[in-house]
């Protein structure tokens, strides 16, 4: 079946917003729908794959998208083609892939693909329609059948073995963890070694001053933190190691002894570019330089790629085109000058093994490389696209010149040595400048010749102890992950965010440290399933999946070997049999630097534990109810920053509470709902923000205690009283609760006025007459005035804004049609109709369908579900006003802690809601209301709380 460029053709895309950049590029008989990522997938609820029959998965359309493919397949009947435009590496291959399975379509489809959303880049790509790459989505769909099998079979033996439902393996993600608990273990125990080095500051005979460092001493070549090794701090034992006592030794000599200059050596070297980014290379380097997060960083450059800012993001090719080359090498001349020019067109050679993502390099799309400072851009999206468009420039500049000086000077029988480097020529440094781990700081040296004698003017010893390993943070971690070939570019982003929403560790000073949990599922891991978290073998399965993905490799035999094992290598299936009659002990943990015993009053022992909710101390003393005492582990402590003094802390203040040294007896204390602070037996939760528990006054923490209290009255004598509840500090006035943000010790009685008196006009609001049978009225709020139209809040422009208590009933009015504008301008995708100018959709979930309208969801009833497909949109409306009416209040007993608290009718009948916690009601309550009186829900709420 032949293209024709002149028939009606449906293109598919993944996102709106690579749906609205590409639409400006195609013909008017081009229409273009988003799919929105994945329309299927394997079930949520189930394993979703056959075993049996040759691990056949079972697709299931993906949640919620049976509307929106339902809507596709009619748009694709009334087209004559269908292009496929989804990215181009193998995950939008796939998309492309179930799109054809369940629209079937009875036109002629190609597969369209580009790696920047330009015009000359669309244009090309509409005439080079090629079929779907079947080795690219056999390769994505074993990736995605090994997850699920890994997930599926591993996660319930971690859920048992730890009792946390909350836990999950990842074939990629335990690796990740191992790497950082191998390396937090390493710093455990490294044992420090402790060595001295001796500067002295010298003076030129024209009064420059510069610092030398021993280097030799009697001939012997003096120890630096070179000569210990870098994973267990041990002293090699081939140089000198200097001591307080010999450091003493050489001041002495060099104070009553010269310094002559032996020689001088200039040594002038050449530092070329960096190849231009892959997705690996960027993260790191915007993790360095920018401080943002890999899936920050993933975030931002999708975006820039879908406007058409930068090619295809997701690649681990140092490949770049003629053309990009020829632009680069065009502006640099422009720009700078032709000393500025590499002599010759600089390209790069793929050092990954499986460069397969994408054809090119990330650099500036278009075949005109827009300067920053005119791409329109702003924040974090122009200093990504600064960094990406300067390191694409600096691939075709010149090489940078450095001078290094080094002066050997020696004093009688100690020689010392300066050097320092300077810039001789920027060359490419001059756009891009340079990473720290890269270049040296620049230093200079003055001018000096051999036979010189200097001038002391100070002589020092210095200490050091020599450090553990670093700690990874994003940065280095993606770099470990790309040197060992575990993952691929698109997967680093996902590895850390999942290890540290799961709490397998967290990340603090922008190190990743591993969790009391995080050990605990690697111990199991390493314990029960140490195959799956080798380093090689899950390289290999890396590289076996690239062989399926070139058409080498054989898609069945690598799910089978996978799962049954291999010649020296145990399935998944024997694995997880053996471990789930193992009697490995995983919930205890044992660390080198904690003894295991506190010497108090008496002498305590303990030993660290994880639950369901975490990390806790088992201790060997009972309570008076024969039980064990267990005191649970702040998820801010961390076995790498936790030490013996912390733990015997910990055990006195909970065990001894009227010994704490703190006069006040107050005692810092952590909960699974966060930090608080005890006296007695009343308790006060740490404000929410920035500012670390430790860090408050005595002061302070009074003050917090004294809540709540009258901080000022209005003209009328009423109260305005200041609180601190579990969501942060507000005030109550008049029986309303007004949010403060900033720290309460700093509110003022006239602050505090002012607040209410604001906010209590902006509650009322400039009113206005009624638009379509709704409120209309003006009210500010946090970020300015807004106007309010029955339920719906609408934003005001900047100017609107300013004049918003000026504002005419025609000018309110045209507001709201503006926004009845916007709204209606919803995808023929979606719409079933408009509900308050909110477009309206008939979803499926997981107990059937229902409707969304804005940010809402409604139910229906069975019958409505059954016919859920032909209700009229004045159907679904009959439907959202009949449940707006259930949801009114059954009861309503005002604010308790600054939250609403209410009864509302629920799926399984009447439930009380405090803020957004919803708490359960007994039968008794269910039964008749009239017994649950205010007292005592907020003796529920309590109990929640």
């Amino acid at each position: 079946m032949e293209f024709d460029p002149a028939k009606k053709t449906l293109v598919i895309v993944e996102s709106p917003t690579k749906a609205n950049t590409i639409k400006k590029y195609l013909p008017k008989n081009y229409s273009v729908v988003a799919s929105k990522g994945h329309i299927r997938d394997l079930p949520s609820d189930s394993l979703g794959v056959d075993i049996e029959d040759d691990f056949k998965p079972h697709y299931v359309i993906t949640e919620g998208k049976e509307t929106l493919v339902n809507d596709i397949k009619k748009k694709l009947e009334k087209s004559e083609q269908l292009l496929l435009a989804t990215d181009e590496d193998r995950e939008g291959e796939s998309i492309s892939w179930h799109l054809m399975e369940i629209l079937k379509p009875q036109v002629p489809t190609k597969r369209m693909v580009f790696h920047e959303i330009t015009k000359k880049a669309v244009t090309e790509a509409l005439s080079k329609g090629r079929d779907l790459d079947i080795a690219l989505v056999r390769a994505q769909e074993d990736r995605r059948i090994v997850d699920r099998l890994y997930g599926y079979e591993v996660s319930p033996v971690l859920w048992k073995r730890l009792s946390n439902k909350k836990l999950s393996a990842g074939r990629v993600q335990s690796v990740g963890l191992r790497f950082l608990v191998d390396r937090e273990n390493e710093r455990l125990a490294y044992v420090p070694s402790v060595y001295f080095d001796v500067k002295a500051i010298l003076e030129t005979s024209d009064k420059k001053s510069f610092e030398a460092t021993l280097e030799e001493y009697k001939e012997k070549k003096v120890a630096t933190s070179k000569d210990f090794d870098s994973t267990t701090g041990e002293f090699n034992g081939k140089t000198l190691l200097l001591d307080k006592k010999l450091s003493e030794e050489v001041k002495e000599l060099c104070q009553n002894n010269p310094f002559i200059v032996e020689n001088v050596i200039h040594k002038s070297s050449k530092y070329s570019p960096l190849p231009p980014f892959t997705t690996s290379t960027m993260q790191q380097v915007a993790n360095r330089r920018l401080r943002l997060s890999s899936k920050e960083t993933m975030r931002i450059a999708q975006a820039l790629f879908e406007n058409g800012f930068i090619t295809y993001m997701r690649t681990d090719s140092v490949n770049l085109s003629d053309e990009c080359i020829a632009l680069a090498r065009e502006q640099i001349k422009s720009d700078y000058g032709s000393e500025y020019l590499s002599s010759r067109e600089r390209r790069f050679e793929n050092k990954s093994k499986n460069a397969q993502e994408a054809h090119e390099a990330i650099r500036p799309a278009g075949d005109v490389f827009r300067r920053p400072s005119e791409s329109g851009l702003k924040g974090k999206e122009l200093a990504l696209y600064t960094l990406i468009y300067q390191r694409t420039l600096a691939t075709q500049m010149s090489e940078a010149i450095k001078s290094t000086t080094t002066v050997k000077i020696k004093c009688e029988d100690a020689k010392f040595t300066a050097s320092g480097t300077s810039v001789v020529f920027a060359g490419y440094l001059k756009v891009y400048g340079s990473d720290q781990d890269e270049d040296e700081k620049e230093s200079t040296i003055p001018s000096i010749s051999a036979g010189d004698e200097e001038k002391l003017i100070s002589i020092s010893e210095k200490e050091h102890t020599t450090q553990p390993p670093a700690r990874y943070n994003e940065a280095s971690l993606i770099k470990k992950l790309e040197e060992k070939g575990i993952g691929r570019p698109s997967t680093y982003a996902t590895i850390i965010s999942t290890l540290l929403d799961r709490g397998y560790a967290i990340e603090k000073d922008r190190s990743l440290i591993p969790s009391f949990t995080g050990f605990a599922v690697n111990g199991l891991m390493n314990e029960s399933f140490s195959d799956l978290v080798d380093y090689s073998y899950t390289s290999e399965m890396e590289d076996e999946l690239d062989k399926i993905a070139s058409g080498e490799g054989n898609a069945s035999k690598y799910l089978n070997d996978f799962y049954y094992g291999k010649k020296n290598v145990k399935g998944l299936n024997s694995l997880v049999q053996a471990a789930r009659n193992d009697h490995y002990d995983a919930k205890s943990l044992k660390f080198p630097h904690l003894s295991g015993r506190v010497e108090l009053d008496e002498a305590i022992n303990y030993q660290i534990k994880v639950g369901p909710y975490g990390a806790y101390l088992l201790l060997d003393k009972k309570k008076d109810d024969g039980k064990a005492i267990m005191i649970n582990l702040p998820d801010t402590l961390c076995p790498g920053t936790l030490n013996n003094d912390d733990i015997a802390s910990l055990v006195k203040s909970t065990l001894y509470p009227d010994q704490d040294n703190n006069s006040t007896g107050t005692q810092l204390k952590s909960s699974r709902r966060g930090q608080y602070w005890q006296r007695g037996d009343k308790t006060c939760n740490v404000p929410k923000g920035k500012k670390s528990a430790e860090s408050y006054s005595e002061e302070e923490i009074d003050f917090y205690f004294s809540l709540p209290k009258v901080i000022a009255h209005d003209e009328e004598g009423n109260d305005i009283v200041i609180n601190n509840g579990p969501y942060g500090g507000y005030i109550t006035y008049k029986n309303a609760n007004y949010k403060v943000f900033g720290p309460l010790t700093e509110l003022t009685a006239e602050k505090a006025l002012s607040l209410v008196s604001r906010d209590g006009a902006s509650s009322k609001g400039v009113e206005y007459s009624a638009y379509d049978g709704k409120a209309v009225s003006i009210k500010k709020g946090r970020f300015g005035s807004y106007l309010k139209w029955g339920s719906e809040n609408i934003a005001l422009t900047k100017d609107e804004k300013q004049k918003s208590s000026e504002l005419t009933q025609a000018e309110v009015e045209e507001i709201i049609k503006r926004h009845l504008e916007r709204n209606s301008e919803v995808s023929d995708v979606n719409s079933r109709g408009l509900y308050e100018g909110k477009a309206i959709e008939v979803l499926k979930g997981r107990f059937g369908y229902y409707i969304k309208c804005g940010d809402k969801n409604y139910r229906m009833s069975k019958e409505e579900q059954e016919k859920a497909d032909n209700l009229s949109a004045d159907e679904l409306v009959a439907i959202i006003k009949r449940d707006e009416e259930r949801n009114l209040p059954l009861k309503d007993f005002g604010t308790f802690e600054g939250l609403p608290l209410r009864v509302l009718n629920g799926r399984y009948g009447a439930y009380l809601k405090w803020g957004d916690k919803n708490i359960a009601l007994s039968t008794k309550y269910k039964k008749d209301l009239s017994l649950l009186g205010e007292d005592e829900a907020k003796e529920l709420a309590r109990a929640k709380q």
